[in-house]
């Protein structure tokens, strides 16, 4: 298959995905998406898989999150489908029977982190950063983050960085639990590859089952309002395209509260 948002390769029965859109930091925008779930419409069904890694082109950025600049171009329906888009892709990444590495090679905002606590494990770069900085554009993260966040590292350490939009650095994420080991930058992608390599060694079997037990004893996120609703209500504020257009134009936000 060709692909113009992302580089997959496959060795010795290793799947990689690299994220590939340097211009945009990698940004995920809706075709990226499409082509994200072309390559799970291949690989979920494969039993001859060991796992996969996924990473971004470049030194700098894993991923930016969600491609801003298209977002604005479009309507409030739209953004809130490809949202639930984004977030259905994400349950379909952690519900596969293999698992999925993040090799975060640099920094990882927004629906970028959101797509890293989506995987099983996650090696980080010394110079990767992670953070939602949803909340300094009047938006919330769009595709699950803040209920991954809180199951990940607890409530209170998540809204922290959630109510803040300040960024962790890889010490800070691996002391949090956000981050399962720390390398240097250039080692980051060949010791994923070493760790699917190790859990090969076992049985395709068991180790399917481990993965599906440890997410099915996930704590689940009981809210009296669903997320759609919300994120639905808070793209439709005059704040949320105060907050976008601003980013994209480089300026501060002037938010109203309405």
């Amino acid at each position: 298959m060709k692909y113009q948002c992302i580089a997959v390769q496959e060795v010795d029965q290793i799947g990689t995905i690299t994220l590939r859109r340097p211009e945009r930091l990698n940004a995920i925008n809706p075709l990226m998406l499409e082509e994200l779930n072309r390559v799970l419409d291949a690989w979920s069904s494969r039993r001859d898989l060991f796992g996969m890694v996924i990473t971004g082109q470049g030194e700098r950025t894993f991923c930016s999150g969600a491609d801003v600049t298209e977002v604005l171009e479009m309507t409030d329906k739209a953004a809130l489908g490809f949202a639930q888009d984004a977030q259905t892709f994400l349950e379909r990444l952690t519900a596969l029977s293999f698992p999925v590495v993040a090799a975060v090679n640099g920094s990882a905002f927004g629906g970028g982190c959101e797509l890293v606590l989506a995987c099983d494990v996650v090696y980080a770069a010394e110079t990767a950063r992670f953070g939602f900085p949803e909340v300094k554009l009047g938006v919330i993260p769009a595709f699950g983050g803040v209920e991954r966040l809180c199951q990940r590292i607890g409530r209170a350490a998540a809204l922290q960085w959630l109510l803040t939009g300040e960024a962790m650095r890889a010490q800070e994420a691996l002391r949090l639990g956000l981050v399962t080991k720390v390398w240097p930058a250039s080692d980051v992608v060949s010791r994923a590859r070493d760790f699917l390599e190790s859990v090969a060694e076992n049985a395709p079997r068991a180790v399917a089952a481990i993965k599906a037990l440890a997410h099915a004893s996930r704590p689940m996120v009981t809210t009296a309002i669903p997320h759609a609703q919300v994120l639905e209500e808070i793209m439709a504020t005059e704040d949320s395209h105060e907050g976008l257009r601003a980013f994209v134009e480089k300026r501060p936000p002037l938010f109203r509260g309405r």
